[in-house]
């Protein structure tokens, strides 16, 4: 168990390293950056996501939470559609964000962190799940800590083929290496950079921080469980109306998402009689949505726009979730105890350790086929979904955000997670 933070009234800044890659990482972020704010910790939020997902932070807690817009740290992942990794694509995203020159370049963007960072005043540096910062504190030798279920060289690994891309597969990596200490949430794939624990920081005489792995020590343990657990640590699950939508309380609903993909305006074909059980309901939940067209506010499938509403509140007002497994949604739903209807993404190496990690020992989960998706084929896979919450299963904790928060605290004061 992890020590309680003592009543110190020093407080540690943390810099806090958000991937813009898609809506989930800022969604769990905002929960530990939320917890560190109300332990009256500083926080500066450094990414390329929308400066609105945290903009209640940065209202509540002006004096502790400031927002620094940056261009994106990592290259990300590109999709052809909601189930589809455009491979090709994500592989020449890759070389040219590690091939850039000039300004733009990797090694330019560390160094400019490494100012940054340094003229910040920065007590540790927390990553979702970015590498370029991993270089910069190690430079400035202030401890790193990675908070995700995977990191992006794993993703890479995955669809690279070429010698080359592999090559650059490798550069990534060898900048995650630079990180000191793991935060492994829920559904988590291996992490390459981490294959066998490393020391991270040792707290010397004087509270300075000293790299354990450039001290010879005679007690060194190299790939001991002891340290194993003094450098990674497994936390439970981050979890950040059917009257306002006029839903029958007692019909079966299915919440339909696939995060930034508009299902409203591509899927004309998709019905309410084609693709729902009768008596069944469906909201299509995506950004920007349109509410007029093919899916009627008032038929029994309706668009709604994401925006608007409280996913987490969707989610537990739902029967069943229809989507594709990224951690934000298999978090809620698992935390809500709904079942869900995932497809399978095509070259998307996370969704191995979600479902298996995640949905099979905790959630209620029945993929439905790519084809099957397509043609609009789900009421099988909804009423077998429906069946699932009769199956008792695990509960699994929600508190992973204080989890979090008192790691990233005891590195600082203590030089270790826990």
């Amino acid at each position: 168990m992890l020590q309680e933070m003592d009543d110190s009234p020093a407080s540690v800044r943390v810099a806090f390293y958000v991937s813009g890659h898609g809506f989930g990482h800022a969604t769990r972020a905002h929960a530990i950056i939320q917890t560190l704010l109300k332990s009256e910790h500083h926080v500066t939020i450094i990414t390329a996501a929308p400066r609105r997902l945290f903009s209640d932070l940065l209202l509540l807690h002006p004096t502790l939470c400031a927002f620094r817009e940056t261009h994106a740290l990592e290259p990300g992942v590109l999709q052809l559609d909601p189930v589809t990794v455009d491979v090709e694509g994500t592989l020449a995203k890759l070389r040219e964000f590690m091939d850039a020159s000039g300004g733009d370049s990797v090694e330019a963007t560390i160094q400019e962190e490494v100012e940054w960072i340094r003229d910040a005043g920065v007590d540790v540096v927390c990553v979702d799940a970015t590498f370029l910062p991993g270089p910069a504190a190690k430079m400035l030798g202030i401890p790193s800590i990675m908070i995700s279920n995977f990191s992006f060289d794993a993703i890479f690994e995955a669809i690279a083929t070429d010698p080359s891309d592999k090559a650059l597969v490798a550069r990534c990596r060898d900048m995650y290496t630079s990180l000191d200490f793991l935060i492994r949430l829920p559904g988590h794939i291996n992490f390459p950079a981490f294959p066998t624990p490393h020391k991270g920081f040792l707290r010397q005489a004087g509270g300075s921080y000293t790299s354990a792995d450039s001290m010879e020590s005679e007690q060194a343990d190299a790939g001991s469980a002891a340290s194993l657990s003094r450098t990674t640590l497994d936390i439970p699950l981050v979890v950040a109306i059917r009257a306002a939508l006029s839903l029958p309380l007692d019909a079966p609903v299915a919440l339909i998402t696939f995060g930034g993909f508009d299902l409203a305006s591509s899927g004309s074909s998709w019905t309410a009689e084609r693709i729902l059980p009768p008596g069944w309901y469906g909201v299509v939940a995506g950004p920007q949505a349109s509410t007029t067209g093919t899916h009627s506010p008032t038929g029994r499938l309706r668009t709604i726009r994401t925006e608007d509403y409280h996913m987490p509140d969707l989610i537990n007002a739902a029967t069943v979730v229809v989507g594709k497994c990224g951690y934000s949604t298999c978090a809620e739903v698992v935390a809500h105890r709904v079942p869900f209807v995932y497809v399978s993404r095509t070259g998307f190496a996370e969704e191995e350790g979600l479902v298996r990690n995640l949905m099979e020992p905790f959630g209620y989960s029945v993929e439905m086929p790519q084809r099957a998706f397509y043609e609009g084929c789900w009421s099988e896979y909804l009423e077998e979904a429906a069946k699932l919450k009769a199956v008792p299963k695990p509960k699994i904790s929600t508190d992973g955000d204080v989890w979090a928060c008192n790691a990233i605290v005891n590195v600082v004061r203590n030089g270790s997670l826990v």
